[in-house]
């Protein structure tokens, strides 16, 4: 018996040392992950100074481990108060009142029937002080308390300590943070109506992209497809062409979701209107609009696949219409949104930054209403009864019609040889026009040799590639050395109490030269922008530049036409609509400190 009781004794001594040696490294490293601090915490600034402000914008900006998360504020459920970041002034805190949270959108998950809101990675959440006296220095210390959470809970204080001086206000490296980063209590539908709003958003931008001056060179297409539907009276025909055009949209608004979605699977620039900063890409437009313009003045006939064609003519169920019938409609939907989107519209660049910034599911939806807002004129004109469309009868004025939008398309092929002289050499442009100029000939003539018009295509690319550019003069060279965008001007112009305003264009962008030509050119605009207070920073996109590119997207936009307005008063920028306006432009100075 007492050696039964010893084998047990020994029995449970051999166990307890198991469990311990066992116990002690998972409790050890659980006390390392602990002790490691889970997330940390501190105050950042978008200025270097007060500045005129009364109401100053920082941010908390949380640096929170992966597999980590902070709770946030749930206003469904009370309890979590306690949890949630508070920061716990101190006495030596001085020059401010009325402190408000902004907290931004937060994640969500369904435990044990409740909503439990939190955020994890890097956050930053808005706070907002209404400053006593922008003369004197803000001056900021507490504890601010919360809670990070992983298998276990573990409470955080993190000191604060902060001080911004009075004087002339300049943004910060970080400003971007906050600028980027939305308000607002967290509601549980918030994503969704986010959304909501952002679809709402694209359709309306793709609408008013019809109407923007980007799309002078493609009217030529419009009146081109609606001239054709006039041509055929038989049933289901114009119905027939106000699909194939809406078809060839939204595969060209698809094709740009698409090619988006990889270029970041890879981790690519993006960004609206970048393919005109690409030489090989002007030059492919330019020949298709020069095939185009041959196949107005009926030098040859331009057919889509019979494939694509029978199976619309199958949809509608009309066997009337070969697919001869469609010839260039599905192109010229296409190359039309092409030829659109060089710049941006209102409405449309905050889609446009919302989709980017999202995911793929965001961005096929986002693309997929921009082309329906897009396509509104066809699909309306597919959907609507027969007797409520009238089409003028054929006749001799078609004619002469075909004459005007074939010289129409080649104004556009001529606005794309300027841009390839700019992008890469003015040799360039002259010989790449001299062979489409060939083409031209070689249809005319009757010549339509496949392989001879394949080599004058061919030679196009290939001269856009290797042709160099005239030598630069020294004038040349120093006046291109100082165009070159460097966002630290902004900031030496700030810090001498100077207005900033900064204008994002392209040559390719046509509503940035009607922005020049009618509002930044006009007499009382120019004025102020040429005075000694204010300094103008031009970013000249035309070539890919990075610099560029990350400064956009630091504002949440993507495209261009793009302004921006800095001052003492306005150290964050003001953000100016992508269609300017002289009042628009006088008041945004004025907010932003410019005085007489």
């Amino acid at each position: 018996m007492i050696i039964m009781k010893n084998k047990s004794l020994i029995t449970t001594l051999i166990f307890l040392i198991l469990s311990v040696g066992i116990m002690n490294p998972l409790i050890a490293a659980q006390k390392k992950e602990i002790h490691s601090v889970p997330a940390s915490a501190r105050l950042i600034s978008p200025i270097t100074a007060l500045g005129d402000n009364k109401v100053v914008r920082l941010g908390i900006l949380f640096n929170i481990k992966p597999g980590w998360k902070i709770y946030a504020p749930n206003p469904d459920n009370p309890a979590y108060e306690d949890v949630q970041p508070q920061i716990h002034w101190k006495g030596t805190s001085r020059n401010f009142t009325n402190v408000q949270f902004e907290w931004p959108t937060s994640k969500e998950v369904i435990h044990q029937g409740q909503v439990v809101r939190y955020y994890e990675g890097e956050t930053v959440v808005p706070v907002t002080f209404d400053v006593d006296n922008p003369n004197n220095s803000l001056i900021l210390k507490g504890t601010l308390k919360y809670v990070a959470c992983k298998e276990l809970c573990v409470p955080i204080e993190d000191e604060i300590q902060f001080v911004l001086e009075a004087g002339l206000a300049a943004p910060t490296e970080e400003a971007p943070l906050l600028i980027k980063q939305g308000g607002g209590a967290p509601k549980s539908l918030k994503a969704e109506i986010s959304l909501l709003t952002m679809i709402a958003m694209a359709f309306i931008g793709g609408l008013i992209l019809n109407f923007m001056p980007c799309v002078l060179p493609i009217l030529t297409l419009k009146v081109m497809t609606f001239k054709k539907i006039s041509k055929h009276s038989y049933d289901f025909s114009y119905r027939l062409r106000f699909l194939a055009s809406f078809l060839g949209i939204m595969t060209s608004f698809l094709a740009f979701a698409v090619g988006i979605i990889s270029l970041k699977s890879v981790g690519g620039s993006i960004g609206w209107g970048m393919h005109f900063q690409q030489p090989l890409f002007l030059t492919f437009m330019a020949a298709v609009m020069t095939l185009f313009a041959c196949n107005l003045w009926g030098y040859f006939e331009i057919h889509l696949p019979a494939g694509m064609s029978k199976g619309i003519n199958t949809i509608l169920g009309s066997q009337k219409t070969t697919y001869k019938v469609l010839s260039g409609d599905f192109l010229s939907g296409a190359f039309a949104t092409l030829l659109a989107t060089p710049c941006t519209a209102p409405f449309l660049g905050t889609a446009i930054g919302y989709s980017f910034s999202k995911g793929t599911s965001e961005i096929l939806t986002l693309f997929i209403f921009l082309g329906l807002g897009f396509g509104t004129p066809y699909w309306l004109g597919l959907v609507m009864p027969k007797n409520w469309l009238k089409f003028p009868k054929a006749g001799a004025w078609m004619t002469r019609l075909t004459l005007v939008l074939g010289w129409g398309l080649m104004i556009t092929v001529l606005w794309m040889l300027w841009i390839i002289s700019k992008q890469e050499s003015l040799i360039s442009s002259i010989l790449i026009g001299a062979l489409l100029v060939s083409i031209v000939l070689c249809f005319k003539m009757g010549k339509k040799n496949v392989y001879l018009i394949t080599g004058l295509v061919a030679s196009c690319f290939a001269i856009s590639l290797i042709v160099p550019d005239l030598p630069q003069t020294a004038e040349e060279q120093k006046l291109q050395t100082e165009a070159i965008f460097d966002p630290a001007k902004i900031t030496e112009s700030l810090k001498k109490g100077k207005i900033v305003f900064v204008d994002v264009h392209a040559k390719w962008c046509i509503t940035c030269q009607v922005n020049h030509s009618l509002v930044l050119n006009n007499p009382d605009v120019k004025k102020l922008l040429e005075s000694d207070r204010v300094e103008v920073i031009s970013a000249d996109w035309t070539l890919r530049d990075d610099t560029i590119a990350q400064f956009l997207q630091d504002y949440g936009r993507f495209g261009i036409p793009f302004n921006i307005v800095f001052g003492p008063n306005a150290p964050e920028g003001i953000v100016l609509s992508e269609i300017l306006s002289q009042q628009d432009v006088i008041q945004a100075l004025q907010d932003a400190g410019y005085k007489e």
